[in-house]
């Protein structure tokens, strides 16, 4: 007898399927109650009704992915795009151009946020080296009174 939830073929006296472990009775009342139902790919022991967009799996509830293009599995999910980044340069360039394009005001605005930007990071990296202290300062006597000595 073939296990009607994952297609196993199991043993004719048995009652329950050797490899989802479902008992055989009950997933012949259930494929009788939805004759379209198939198993996740993953989870055999799920009936569902759902399948990906793009790979015609069947999908339980756990296992969807719901996004912009319908129902996915997570394998045809991932979406794995590469970045081109002469393109990015592009999209920068023209949104620059477009907000250069609304006036004076938005081009000193822009100058503004980069002068601000150029001083900070003048700020942080252009720092003036330390001053190192003379040896005959450091090497004689008190430090409280400024390298004076009393007598």
């Amino acid at each position: 007898m073939n296990c009607q939830r994952c297609g196993r073929e199991n043993l004719p006296e048995a009652q329950f399927c050797i490899r989802c472990g479902v008992e055989l009775r009950n997933v012949e009342a259930e494929r009788a109650a939805d004759p379209d139902a198939r198993p996740c790919y993953r989870h055999p022991k799920v009936m569902t009704l759902v399948s990906c967009g793009k790979c015609d799996r069947p999908l339980c509830p756990d296992c969807v992915t719901v996004g912009a293009a319908g129902v996915r599995c997570r394998d045809c999910a991932r979406n794995r795009v590469p970045v081109r980044w002469r393109g990015v340069a592009t999209d920068a360039s023209l949104g620059f151009r477009r907000l250069l394009g609304r006036g004076p005001i938005a081009f000193y605005i822009v100058f503004l946020l980069v002068s601000m930007l150029l001083s900070f990071g003048r700020g942080c990296f252009d720092q003036p080296p330390r001053r190192s202290v003379p040896p005959e300062i450091e090497s004689s006597g008190d430090s409280s009174t400024g390298g004076e000595t009393s007598e």
